[in-house]
């Protein structure tokens, strides 16, 4: 169960706190990853990275007009990491450097949909500043994992 309590520990160190040899860490850990019961993924952590402002944005589009393919192609630029897509409305999560990165983007995204008459109200977009963002809740899933590894 150390690789789900210590996610971050290298295969040494969890060798060491768990009392087994690394070796046997690395078998265990492959054949979880095989088995598809655990994952690797990288988070980068935007602010290091320096980002300054998180973007979020719900786009409700003019019913009688849904966008098309190109259409979000088009919204989905550089600094977009996450959209998701409905007939009628789209939801994008998207990092900027510098306000004026943001205001430039947010901007051509907004003139692009209303030139095609895509949208009726403007978006709801919320803006979130890296350096005034706190954790509210550091979830821990190890209990339930544990629970579906010993079912």
């Amino acid at each position: 169960m150390g690789l789900i309590e210590e996610p971050f520990l290298n295969s040494t160190n969890l060798a060491k706190k768990i009392s087994i040899s690394r070796n046997t860490v690395n078998k265990i850990r492959k054949d979880l990853i095989e088995r598809d019961l655990i994952r690797k993924i990288v988070i980068p952590n935007l602010d290091k990275l320096g980002f300054e402002i998180l973007a979020f944005y719900h786009i409700k589009y003019n019913p009688n007009k849904p966008p098309n393919q190109n259409d979000l192609k088009k919204l989905e630029t550089d600094s977009t990491f996450f959209l998701a897509n409905r007939r009628f409305e789209t939801v994008m999560i998207s990092a900027y450097p510098t306000y004026q990165d943001y205001k430039e983007d947010k901007m051509e995204k907004i003139r692009y949909l209303k030139e095609r008459n895509l949208i009726t109200l403007d978006p709801l977009i919320r803006k979130y500043m890296f350096n005034k963002m706190r954790v509210i809740k550091d979830f821990d899933f190890s209990s339930i994992a544990k629970k579906l590894l010993y079912q």
